[in-house]
């Protein structure tokens, strides 16, 4: 048990690391890409609300479990809005994220 309580854990602080600092170029760079500005302030909004929340976890002392919820949560909707957008849009966002995903970014 103990040693499932340490993953869980490390996990959480790998993903707190891996989302820490949001690159100020994103939104410019999806923008630059074609991506409307409506759909990169969504996906803006929706990274910053996980942001803060992580952030108010972490001040709480508060991981593991609770933090993997919010970081799911954050996925669910990133997807939800995903399946909203045109599909030039979304091609847009697929080979950004590939650049980006897990190293600071949406």
């Amino acid at each position: 048990m103990k040693l499932l309580v340490v993953f869980v854990f490390v996990f959480s602080v790998y993903l707190v690391n891996a989302f820490v600092g949001y690159p100020s170029s994103m939104s410019a760079d999806l923008k630059a890409a074609g991506m409307s500005e409506s759909n990169v302030y969504a996906l803006d909004k929706i990274y910053k609300d996980f942001q803060e929340k992580a952030a108010q976890l972490e001040a709480k002392k508060i991981g593991g479990i609770k933090y993997l919820q919010k970081y799911y949560d954050y996925l669910s909707l990133r997807k939800t809005m995903l399946k909203t957008m045109p599909k030039k849009e979304k091609d847009i966002f697929e080979n950004y994220i590939v650049k980006y995903e897990n190293r600071s970014g949406y």
